[in-house]
């Protein structure tokens, strides 16, 4: 399995893009897969960029363009990949309201179960998850949840690996992170991989 972090919240798992946005990839996708619309989760200029005649696009129900639309808790098998969905809101936020039925995405892939959450504060919903192997999740703080909000949806989800969606991450110490005491095997930090403890990538790595 190949996780490429693409910038921003964008993320590129094998040939499924997931929020494409001010991307410099041309590979053709499998599937793109969408979880709202705001203009830097949904870019129609970057999907334009990698899109083929055979790409799936999955989106939430406003998204006004030709593709597969899901709401929270449905599910669907696209290209042999099970793709499941939960809601993606804030809690206490008006940026990303609960009623617009945006989207997190657990996705099947290679045996793995993997959790690509959009722009979600820390919601109960995430105690109905099971056996995830790998959680994208958001820690901007102002407009979703926090890096201690993070760590609690951590303990709730207990992933094997972790994967802090943020341009922020780029400030935030390892041992920030690692003092909060999540009981997790390994932290896998796309963005700063160099910085990481040394052995940590090559254990992600593995346990993909």
């Amino acid at each position: 399995m190949e996780i490429k972090w693409l910038g921003h919240s964008s993320f590129r798992i094998n040939l499924i893009y997931l929020d494409p946005y001010q991307i410099h990839e041309t590979e053709k996708a499998s599937l793109i897969l969408i979880t709202h619309s705001h203009y830097d989760h949904f870019s129609q200029k970057d999907m334009n960029k990698i899109q083929s005649k055979d790409t799936i696009i999955i989106t939430p129900e406003d998204i006004k363009i030709p593709s597969i639309k899901l709401k929270p808790f449905q599910e669907t098998i696209q290209k042999g990949i099970k793709i499941q969905t939960i809601p993606s809101y804030n809690i206490n936020k008006k940026f990303h309201p609960k009623e617009n039925n945006w989207l997190s995405y657990i996705l099947e892939i290679e045996n793995k179960r993997i959790l690509f959450c959009g722009d979600t504060d820390l919601i109960p919903e995430f105690n109905q998850l099971n056996d995830i192997n790998i959680a994208f999740l958001p820690i901007g703080g102002t407009y979703t949840m926090n890096v201690v909000e993070a760590v609690e949806a951590v303990k709730i989800i207990k992933p094997k690996i972790i994967a802090l969606v943020s341009e922020k991450a780029a400030k935030i110490k390892y041992a920030t992170i690692a003092a909060l005491n999540p009981p997790i095997n390994t932290f896998f930090w796309p963005i700063l991989s160099e910085s990481l403890p040394k052995g940590i990538e090559k254990n992600a790595k593995e346990i993909l």
